[in-house]
């Protein structure tokens, strides 16, 4: 815990942050400083700081490259999650909490008792996909409704990424997303709303069925893109491979018509137009109370999502999204004024090393952690100790869940069957540190991985025991079968910020993803609240030392 010293010394670092940002004759003079009409958040399910600056000299100068120049990038950023969960980051940047905090440890986690997976988006009635944030910690949205109540108007787009979700509050207005089955897009917190004559003029186009017609194919000669680099001669010699995907409904089987299209440029390039219709049907950003918005983009292919750090799909899916997000900045300079907005972009998940081949299998130029095989030894171990049954209900993202009620039926010691879980988990290649959940509380010193536990344990989600992989291995999803990142909360994360009078500079002591949201509560003149994770470190004792392009 940070005392109340070192807080004001912190408070007065993030302080110094938002004077860097706002002239500071201006921001003394004014007690009520004019405020942005409209923030937009630019959210990705996936993007790493490594693909913005390999692909920096062929984005344009008005998209990707405008915000990081024009701009100020907090180049050290982290999730500071053991998941690769897309919506724990993003639940991180919006409450400005650690998942120990607003809950969201993973993307499901265990029951102790009975072993039932909890899901941490539910669709009770099919509709959206509800955040299962049990402690209702409000966001950056819920703090301006407070303040400034329903003049405030929330709002959601997305195609791909339902993960947004966790951005939006405890109420937002409209949730517009695609809906793969008919590609529509409908406002999933009402009905009624899919009859607003723009939104039935926009469905009207039927621009996801015109654009399914089409193949996906790249933009530039396929030998250009940067995956050839990681190529053998002999591999370079021969023809690569194809990329040309038919994105049209598929005729038979379980997924669904618009699924691929979803997952595709298309896919971003129709959020970027909703988004766009969206704005000049509605009054948002019209007054002098800011409104927020949310778009999600996708940056996971359908097609090969697994193909790598930047694989030609995912390359080809940035360089067109550079041009969506360049339009879309101009329509937004040009409606409402560039001093009128302020952008966030982020990402809900860091890119994998793991590269996918033939049968499913993944080339990695470390190694490969597998929480179900993990699993099945240490049951295996508390069976030859014990006897038969299943002790452990699983692995998931660095959390080990035991059996409470086997466990409890048999008379035996829970502390004691969690240790011997460390003590064999700190036997298994690739994981670095093991701890009891019990044991947390007795963890010292300014270690990293000390902190990282701390603060992505939540009791009645977490595990028996959390534990951590070794830098170079990658973590493979037991419920999803999805990749993630093997280092986990210190992998650094995309967060820049432009727009309503900031000023470009960048900031390149580590931060984590939750400290963003107090900077920008002091930025609009409201209080930050008690729990929110002021991070020490942030900033050095000599003051911030910052470098402007």
């Amino acid at each position: 815990m940070i005392t109340c010293t070192k807080f004001t010394k912190t408070l007065k670092r993030f302080l110094f942050i938002l004077w860097m940002w706002t002239p500071a004759a201006a921001a003394m003079a004014q007690k009520n400083p004019v405020l942005p009409r409209l923030v937009v958040y630019v959210l990705l399910d996936e993007l790493g700081n490594d693909q913005l600056t390999l692909l920096e000299d062929r984005f344009s100068t008005d998209g990707f490259n405008r915000i990081k120049r024009s701009g100020f990038v907090f180049r050290n950023a982290r999730g500071n999650s053991l998941t690769g969960f897309p919506g724990s980051h993003i639940a991180s940047l919006l409450t400005g909490t650690e998942p120990s905090v607003h809950g969201v440890i993973d993307r499901s986690w265990l029951d102790h008792r009975t072993g039932e997976v909890q899901e941490a988006l539910h669709q009770p009635s099919g509709g959206i996909a509800f955040p299962n944030i049990s402690t209702k910690v409000p966001s950056l949205p819920d703090y301006l409704r407070l303040f400034w109540g329903r003049q405030v108007q929330v709002a959601g787009i997305t195609a791909n990424f339902p993960e947004i979700a966790y951005s939006l509050g405890s109420t937002p207005d409209y949730y517009l997303e695609l809906d793969k089955r008919s590609g529509r897009f409908h406002d999933r917190l009402s009905s009624e709303a899919d009859t607003v004559g723009w939104l039935q003029a926009f469905n009207g186009k039927g621009l996801a069925p015109l654009f399914s017609e089409r193949e996906w194919g790249p933009m530039m000669d396929i030998s250009s893109y940067r995956e050839f680099r990681f190529l053998s001669d002999a591999d370079a010699k021969d023809d690569f491979r194809s990329f040309y995907y038919d994105l049209s409904p598929p005729k038979k089987g379980k997924v669904q018509p618009f699924e691929a299209l979803s997952a595709s440029p298309f896919g971003n390039m129709l959020v970027r137009d909703m988004a766009v219709s969206f704005l000049m049907n509605s009054s948002f950003g019209r007054d002098e109370i800011p409104d927020f918005l949310v778009l999600g983009f996708t940056n996971k292919p359908y097609f090969r999502p697994n193909g790598g750090f930047l694989s030609v799909e995912k390359e080809d899916m940035l360089l067109r999204l550079d041009k969506e997000l360049a339009e879309f900045m101009n329509f937004l300079d040009e409606n409402y004024g560039r001093e009128s907005y302020l952008m966030v972009l982020a990402s809900g998940s860091a890119p994998s090393f793991l590269r996918e081949k033939a049968g499913s299998q993944y080339q990695h130029e470390g190694a490969l952690f597998e929480p179900r095989k993990a699993a099945s030894l240490l049951n295996l171990y508390l069976m030859a100790l014990y006897g038969q049954g299943k002790w452990v209900w699983g692995v998931n993202a660095g959390h080990l869940y035991l059996n409470h009620q086997l466990i409890e039926d048999e008379g035996l010691d829970l502390l004691k069957l969690q240790q011997q879980s460390v003590d064999f988990l700190m036997q298994v290649s690739g994981v670095e540190l093991a701890v009891r959940n019990v044991d947390l509380a007795l963890l010292s010193g300014p270690g990293h991985l000390h902190r990282l536990m701390w603060d992505n344990y939540f009791p009645g989600r977490s595990g028996d025991v959390i534990f951590t992989l070794r830098p170079g291995w990658s973590y493979l999803n037991s419920a999803t079968g999805h990749p993630q990142n093997g280092v986990m909360g210190r992998s650094t994360l995309p967060l820049m910020v432009s727009g309503w009078k900031v000023k470009p500079g960048q900031f390149t002591q580590e931060i984590t993803y939750a400290g963003l949201m107090p900077l920008l509560l002091q930025a609009f003149g409201l209080d930050v609240p008690a729990y929110s994770q002021w991070n020490e470190p942030v900033l050095g004792e000599d003051e911030a030392r910052f470098h402007t392009y």
